[in-house]
């Protein structure tokens, strides 16, 4: 009965032609599944999405809500959903409900992925598995795709509420003439320091920071010789933040199919005894031997920060090095 929830539901919106724009937590995802369901399947999908953001608090990089399958009425609109079926126990109405997304554009054998189906902005996962078994190997296999997926999706929507905010014009054109970088920098930022090598601008609360910093001749071959070279910029160019030497952690990422080094961690802000978590990334400069630090920084004391610093790391991942077009 409650699995023909969901299907019912489905066969209704999908045939409509205007669709509202979906609401809520673009980094949230609502997980709809029966409790007999739930309590097999749930290990796995903490698994998928286990990844945590030193805050210092342990925060989810994703969070994930459970809902029971009746509940979807209220949850529809929201822009991240995953249903989830296993035959057994017994479900008729699995195979139909997946045949709804075969012809949608992301599939890999029991996972089906729709966009657009109660809401604009949307994504829709529906998983199908015989057992608990079945779903173990599907996730095994899958898991991390399945990942990326919601993370593209998740992106997708916070890049488009970010540029929704306008554009500083005025900073962009200072960036640009300071480092020869192309960024988009919201209309709310404001100029916080600025001087040879460096540009520090950010607004207000919830804080956050975006840093840019020219470095040549230091030395980065190795993860403790980098921690050391940036902790001594940032102590020359922002005397005040503390790059606090616990909680620290490195991992690469392909941008513009450039392997980038993102160095993580937490901070204190020495004035006003606070802080937050940082995510500083490393760029090949325009010269030999030259690098370009690009920090986001998060202060929002007794809140969530995960999210906030997804939105600086999209804009860092974003900017665009005029390479050979030097000023």
């Amino acid at each position: 009965m409650q699995k023909n929830i969901i299907f019912i539901t489905i066969l209704l919106f999908l045939g409509c032609s205007t669709l509202p724009r979906s609401q809520g937590e673009d980094n949230q995802v609502v997980i709809f599944a029966s409790p007999e369901d739930k309590l097999q399947i749930q290990p796995f999908m903490d698994m998928v999405f286990e990844k945590v953001i030193r805050t210092p608090q342990r925060e989810p990089e994703i969070n994930i809500t459970w809902q029971d399958p009746w509940e979807i009425e209220q949850y529809k609109y929201r822009p991240n959903l995953i249903i989830i079926s296993l035959d057994h126990p017994s479900d008729s109405t699995g195979d139909r409900l997946l045949h709804r997304f075969e012809a949608k554009q992301s599939q890999i054998e029991n996972i089906f992925i729709a966009e657009d189906v109660f809401a604009q902005n949307q994504q829709v996962v529906s998983i199908h598995a015989q057992d608990a078994i079945h779903f173990q190997q599907i996730m095994d296999e899958n898991g991390p795709w399945l990942k990326d997926e919601i993370n593209r999706s998740i992106n997708k929507n916070v890049w488009s509420h970010i540029q929704e905010k306008g554009e500083n014009i005025a900073l962009q054109d200072s960036l640009h003439n300071q480092f020869n970088i192309s960024a988009f920098i919201q209309e709310d930022y404001k100029l916080i320091s600025q001087f040879n090598n460096f540009l520090w601008v950010g607004r207000g609360y919830p804080y956050r920071w975006i840093t840019f910093t020219s470095i040549m001749e230091s030395d980065f071959s190795t993860v403790k010789n980098a921690w050391k070279s940036i902790s001594a910029s940032y102590k020359s160019t922002m005397p005040d933040i503390n790059l606090i030497n616990i909680l620290r952690s490195e991992e690469k990422m392909l941008i513009n199919n450039q392997k980038i080094r993102i160095m993580r961690g937490v901070y204190e802000h020495l004035e006003s005894d606070t802080g937050g978590p940082f995510a500083i990334y490393l760029f090949d400069g325009h010269v030999e031997n030259e690098v370009i630090l690009v920090g986001g920084f998060v202060n929002n004391p007794g809140r969530e920060k995960a999210s906030l610093l997804r939105q600086l790391e999209l804009t860092i991942q974003k900017i665009k090095f005029n390479r050979g077009n030097n000023e």
